[in-house]
């Protein structure tokens, strides 16, 4: 499967969405925050906005990985109609969104969330809250580009889709010389120290969710802060 790596034009909101969600359909933080199907039905069309918000922002790029016929490439330049071929005889299978560095005199504001009704707000926040923090503590004020979400269409997971995006922000790191920054799930840890991240602390909130057999699940979830350092030879990585 030939891949190619692209920025996301507004068209690719609706898209972008459904493979967000796809994904992360068993995250227990998910089922935490948005308990009902119809809840989580509304949040699609809230990340939706959310992409579409930030693939306008300046300080906000937004990738995508459409499965094509051409050549793979990684090139941000290119626009997503750049294959010379209609846009509906390719699909996107992943996406990512990588946050700019900012300093305080920016005056930045990222592009908020609009929540549909029903959305668990005070766990929400307090997972908010620790994330900020977990990432003061490990980057201080430093400013650096930041993997806010990575995502692959279920049935094209561990394809390469997931190294090209990580591999574009990590060659803006090494030309602009700073630090990047993400929060992984337990499960990728692994897969972004094969990219170069180092662990850097636990984050962990106790959350209760429903079941798909109908039953409360208490349990504590956790993901793992990591920074990526500046590299100055090349390493074998893992396909992610």
């Amino acid at each position: 499967m030939l891949l190619r790596c692209c920025i996301a034009e507004p068209e690719d909101a609706p898209r972008i969405a459904e493979i967000h969600m796809a994904a992360f359909a068993s995250n227990a933080m998910l089922l935490a925050q948005f308990r009902s199907t119809a809840v989580r039905h509304a949040l699609q069309h809230s990340i939706e906005l959310k992409a579409l918000s930030d693939i306008e922002d300046s300080k906000t790029t937004v990738l995508f990985i459409r499965r094509d016929g051409m050549q793979t490439m990684l090139d941000e330049k290119e626009s997503s109609n750049a294959l010379g071929i209609p846009l509906s005889d390719s699909t996107i299978i992943a996406f990512a969104k990588w946050a700019h560095p900012t300093e305080p005199h920016d005056e930045y504001e990222e592009p908020p969330w609009i929540w549909p009704e029903g959305t668990a707000l005070d766990v929400l926040d307090d997972w908010t809250r620790l994330v900020e923090e977990a990432q003061t503590r490990a980057m201080g004020s430093q400013a650096c580009y930041r993997l806010t979400f990575i995502a692959a269409d279920p049935r094209y997971q561990r394809h390469g889709a997931g190294t090209l995006m990580v591999a574009w922000g990590l060659g803006r790191c090494e030309k602009e010389k700073v630090f990047a920054y993400l929060e992984s799930t337990e499960e990728a840890v692994n897969l972004y120290k094969e990219q170069g991240f180092e662990a850097a602390l636990e984050i962990s909130m106790s959350i209760t969710f429903e079941s798909s057999e109908g039953g409360g699940i208490t349990q504590d979830y956790k993901e793992v802060a990591m920074v990526y350092r500046l590299k100055t030879t090349s390493e074998n990585r893992s396909v992610l």
